[in-house]
């Protein structure tokens, strides 16, 4: 693991490797040598971090689309609902609820029937199975 003085840098090139920068446009911006940062690279620790760096990524833009998304719908249900808007304009909003309403609602399903298969393991059954048909 990195010396607790270079704890700081050793998390900095955790954030810049899981943002898609290169070691060495890293070594070059913070003066630390290649070779210092591409041990660091192949720790278990380092690799952990940047796996967690991005778990919280997902994390943020998944709350981040969960408020966009809801903002949208709310947008398309008061156009719907809005008496002043025009009726294919109306239509256009319910179309593209129903639609969307629909297409998230099979979404719900599959992601309910595949955590019952993984609960039961039935699926990894089948695909053995297919292997060795």
């Amino acid at each position: 693991m990195a010396k607790k003085k270079d704890q700081a840098k050793f998390d900095s090139l955790v954030a810049a490797v899981a943002a898609n920068q290169t070691i060495a446009d890293w070594c070059r911006d913070n003066g630390i040598k290649t070779t210092t940062a591409y041990n660091w690279s192949q720790e278990p620790a380092f690799k952990t971090a940047v796996r967690e760096f991005h778990a919280a990524a997902r994390l943020k833009a998944s709350g981040l689309l969960s408020r966009a998304l809801t903002a949208a719908v709310v947008k398309a249900l008061r156009i719907m609902d809005n008496p002043l808007a025009d009726l294919p304009t109306q239509l256009r909003a319910a179309d593209l609820v129903m639609t969307k309403a629909m297409i998230f609602a099979e979404h719900i399903e599959l992601d309910d029937r595949m955590s019952e298969l993984e609960k039961t393991g039935k699926g990894n059954e089948e695909v053995t199975d297919q292997k060795n048909g």
